[in-house]
């Protein structure tokens, strides 16, 4: 059996009109344009691509790299072949096909939100390159209802349907919230320090750097974490990339949980439901069980279904990627990025 061809990309909007949403921020849709006069249209404009290989119009996306994370393999592709640097947001359905050699192929999608240049989350990044002419000879901004119409693809105006569908039921974009556990620490039977120093091990601190590759793939612009060493360890390679202070709370710490779980329940749950900005929470095993039983009270039915239920809850270096809209936590992702390539 064949093996299958992986790729990612990305529904790039921006409310009507707009130029480049602001480091951080999630713009609604704004006034009405000349010519919007369906209260239904959501007031957004899509970008599409044309490839002149196959004289089409499409959305921006590409094959995975070896060992590439397939979050970064969205965000790298969108910018290859539009020059836009995006956010992830809300993950839409894939879209599966057969190759004309007969191999199967999956392409995953996000709802992409544009960021400034000078966003934290750029400043993270690799360097991208841009695709060449001949590979993508133009590119436009246009209304939603333009681009159904100017997708050439059946399978890409399904996905941009999915895409209009998501708005309309919530209203409009999500914020992101990341809650993470921290990577792989020493043991604690081999630590003979204070608990509150115990360090990352090498694994754990490799891990640390691919989690801050998915933090930039989501256009983190906050981090927040318990003072104790693992855990900032954990975001100091993005905190340094995306020159971010993260900010610390003590009541998310292992000993301030024993002592009062329910307000590191409630402090949690307050950063990771109430977003005003992309941010990212990072915090120990022992508190998670708490914290996610409060979080399901901000949860969708199916999120909440989704939610894990038993200890450890989240492995060590696994992120969960809470997708919020008026306090309610309407998508989730669980991602664990590799310690290595």
């Amino acid at each position: 059996m064949s093996a299958e061809v992986e790729a990612a990309g990305a529904i790039v909007w921006r409310p009507a009109g707009k130029g480049t949403v602001q480091p951080g921020q999630c713009e609604e849709p704004g006034l009405r344009e000349p010519g919007r006069t369906n209260p239904e249209q959501p007031e957004l404009d899509i970008y599409l691509i044309h490839r002149p290989r196959y004289d089409d119009w499409s959305f921006p996306k590409g094959k995975r790299k070896h060992g590439e994370e397939i979050r970064t393999t969205a965000i790298r592709e969108v910018y290859e072949e539009t020059g836009l640097h995006v956010a992830l947001g809300c993950p839409l359905p894939d879209s599966r096909y057969r190759l004309s050699s007969g191999r199967p192929k999956v392409v995953h999608f996000w709802c992409g939100r544009v960021l400034s240049p000078d966003a934290p989350a750029v400043r993270a990044r690799p360097a991208f390159h841009r695709a060449k002419h001949a590979e993508v000879d133009s590119g436009e901004w246009m209304p939603a209802a333009e681009a159904m119409r100017r997708l050439t693809s059946a399978a890409n105006r399904k996905e941009l349907a999915a895409f209009l569908k998501l708005w309309r039921k919530h209203g409009g974009c999500a914020e992101t919230a990341v809650l993470v556990r921290h990577a792989r620490a020493k043991k604690r039977s081999a630590w003979k320090g204070a608990e509150a120093e115990r360090p990352l091990t090498r694994q754990g601190a490799a891990r640390s750097v691919r989690i801050g590759g998915l933090l930039s793939a989501y256009g983190v612009a906050e981090l927040h974490t318990s003072p104790w060493r693992r855990c900032a360890q954990t975001l100091e390679p993005y905190a340094a990339a995306a020159v971010l202070t993260p900010i610390t709370h003590g009541e998310v710490t292992e000993d301030a949980f024993a002592a009062n779980p329910d307000l590191t329940a409630e402090v949690a749950v307050e950063l990771l439901a109430r977003p005003q900005v992309a941010r990212a929470l990072c915090v120990h095993r022992p508190t998670l069980g708490a914290i996610l039983k409060s979080l399901a009270a901000h949860a969708v039915p199916k999120v909440r279904k989704a939610l894990p239920a038993a200890n450890p809850w989240l492995k060590t270096g696994e992120c969960m990627v809470l997708h919020v809209k008026g306090g309610r936590v309407v998508a989730m992702e669980r991602v664990r990025p590799l310690a290595s390539v």
